[in-house]
């Protein structure tokens, strides 16, 4: 039974951090291990100054050309070291860019969008224009012109035909017949006007002029984000407050 359970623990473990693994999100790209190039270059020392020694105590050719390669080795290591060190760090910086690349195209998709937004909102809260009398008659008679047009032509008349009939049918209405669509355009104008008016009332933009401080807050936030997208937006306003200070 012991056996059985220390078999199946493992893999249970195993499944469950497969799981969470595909679960979370990536992470930031953590900065790479780098090889430890001083101790090499203590070792590669050290090899020196036995060399040093042996061909002082003026020891056999053999031995100092064993201590030699020893000393050749230890640089050949600390220099593919180094090379490997800047492997990783050109490779850790590639990740970095390419994620703060992807995070400036979301934050511009995000604030696209926002905008867009904001845009169909101010759309949808402005007051609806008057309309003129013809389109007043149209609403209260395109059913009608509709099925009289279908009737003359024998078929389902185009857009463009029903458009031409209403026009054509409204102008031929006498003056008095006219006149309730002329006096339901004008209340519908006056209608727009009011509104029009609590509306540029309701959405004045404020005059009190932006200190210098503010305006340089407003002109750099966005570029300042994308550079550091993970960071909240007191800590963006803190980084310009310190750059702002310096350029005075």
């Amino acid at each position: 039974m012991l056996g059985t359970t220390r078999l199946i623990f493992p893999r249970v473990l195993l499944t469950r951090s497969l799981f969470y693994s595909t679960a979370v999100a990536k992470p930031v790209p953590r900065k790479p291990a780098l090889l430890d190039i001083k101790k090499l270059v203590e070792q590669r020392n050290v090899k020196s100054k036995a060399l040093s020694e042996l061909k002082k105590k003026k020891g056999s050719q053999k031995m100092i050309d064993a201590a030699q390669e020893r000393v050749v080795s230890a640089r050949k290591r600390i220099a593919d070291a180094m090379q490997e060190n800047k492997n990783r760090n050109n490779e850790y910086k590639e990740k970095v860019s390419k994620k703060k690349k992807i995070e400036a195209e979301k934050q511009k998709d995000k604030r696209a969008k926002e905008k867009k937004d904001e845009e169909k909102k101010k759309k949808a809260e402005r007051p609806k224009k008057s309309a003129a009398p013809l389109m007043h008659y149209t609403k209260k008679h395109y059913n009608n012109n509709k099925q009289e047009l279908a009737k003359s032509l024998g078929r389902t008349p185009t857009f463009a035909e029903l458009g031409k009939y209403n026009y054509d049918t409204f102008n031929s209405l006498p003056e008095a017949e006219k006149k309730e669509f002329v006096d339901a355009s004008l209340q519908d104008k006056e209608r727009y006007e009011k509104e029009r008016a609590t509306y540029k009332e309701n959405n004045k933009k404020s005059t009190v002029k932006l200190t210098a401080y503010t305006q340089y807050i407003k002109d750099h936030f966005h570029e300042v984000k994308e550079e550091y997208p993970d960071e909240k937006a007191t800590d963006i306003v803190k980084r310009l407050a310190a750059d702002y200070n310096k350029t005075k």
